[in-house]
């Protein structure tokens, strides 16, 4: 009987201990959120998004975040490479895969281009980078490093990048009429000049 209470004591502190190596953090749109990567410090040892503000006991968390697009709009979710360039990501809604941002060129640390703003690193072709269009729904976005900066010849597996939600309404069906009505019109004029 001693022998059943223990295992189902250490089942119930374990499955306690998985809930806490989970971040879920709401999100607004407009707003740049910032995920990190690190084998060393996440609780796994892989290198999924993590949340290191969340650590505990040198453990960090992984990190996902949340929000829902109401119906009557569709989003636009950035994410971007930050701080040393030649980082990708992979990006996913729940278990589905969004997809990766875009291929660069893998540097080794000591040539890589340095970014800390999100706005600047999405300037800046060295960063990797991806927009997803999103319908209406509700997201649990997570990712995961796919390519790092070289430390020699070893990747670095360490990085922070970040996402930006914007929402916006889907336009009207006349008022989109109207402006494709409107091209092709302007498209009639112009060849008409030619």
């Amino acid at each position: 009987m001693r022998q059943l209470l223990k295992f189902t004591s250490a089942l119930i502190l374990a499955c306690g201990v998985a809930q806490a190596q989970a971040t879920t953090t709401p999100i607004a749109p407009d707003t740049w959120y910032e995920f990190n990567v690190d084998s060393l410090s996440a609780a796994s040892g892989g290198l999924e998004w993590i949340d290191l503000n969340g650590t505990v006991a040198g453990n960090a968390p992984s990190q996902s975040f949340t929000f829902t697009i109401a119906n009557g709009f569709f989003g636009s979710l950035t994410v971007v490479d930050r701080g040393f360039a030649g980082d990708t990501y992979s990006v996913r809604n729940g278990s589905s895969l969004l997809g990766t941002t875009n291929a660069v060129t893998q540097f080794e640390l000591s040539a890589a281009p340095f970014e800390f703003d999100a706005d600047l690193a999405l300037a800046n072709a060295s960063f990797s980078k991806a927009v997803f269009t999103l319908s209406e729904g509700t997201y649990s976005i997570s990712g995961s490093l796919l390519q790092s900066v070289l430390d020699g010849t070893a990747p670095l597996n360490a990085t922070l990048g970040s996402l930006q939600l914007n929402v916006s309404p889907i336009p009207e069906t006349s008022s989109l009429a109207m402006f494709m009505a409107g091209i092709a019109l302007m498209g009639a004029v112009t060849r008409r000049r030619t």
